[in-house]
């Protein structure tokens, strides 16, 4: 009988601005089944959830100008991304959280779904015009409602 090799879990640093940051703690995820560790990953500072808060706010002004179908391909990208790897996202539920099989398939495929949503509905919302002549004092006054992202 020979012996298998034991892999080392794998460490996720945060992911801050686009870049992973080493962090000075680690937690280790814990598969409910086996107590086995299945990965480990960093623990932030408050340094680090300002750093975070900073970046989303900065890469939100460039966001919030993109068109629609700018946005719409970004959704469309993790749709197909989360197509593609969909057995893996099954299996690393499957390990996180013990959950079966069967369930975590479910939840990888409600994760599809809303991203697929979220592109339609990313090129479907572009306002409405709603008159306003609800009295003598607005007779003839229309009101244009546009939506438009606000902040993170």
């Amino acid at each position: 009988m020979s012996a298998r090799a034991v892999e080392a879990p794998t460490h996720h640093a945060l992911p801050i601005a686009g870049e992973r940051r080493r962090t000075a703690t680690a937690e280790p995820v814990i598969n409910p089944f086996d107590g086995s560790t299945v990965a480990t990953i960093g623990v932030g500072t408050q340094a680090d959830l300002d750093d975070a808060i900073a970046a989303a706010v900065k890469a939100f002004e460039e966001f919030k100008t993109w068109p629609r179908y700018k946005r719409k391909e970004l959704l469309l990208g993790i749709v197909a991304r989360l197509r593609e790897r969909r057995d893996a996202f099954v299996d690393l539920m499957i390990a996180e959280s013990g959950k079966p099989r069967i369930y975590s398939g479910i939840e990888v495929d409600r994760a599809i779904a809303t991203f697929t949503l979220a592109a339609e509905e990313s090129t479907r919302f572009g306002g409405e015009v709603l008159p306003l002549d609800l009295s003598a004092a607005t007779t003839g006054y229309t009101s244009i409602v546009q939506r438009f992202p606000i902040g993170v």
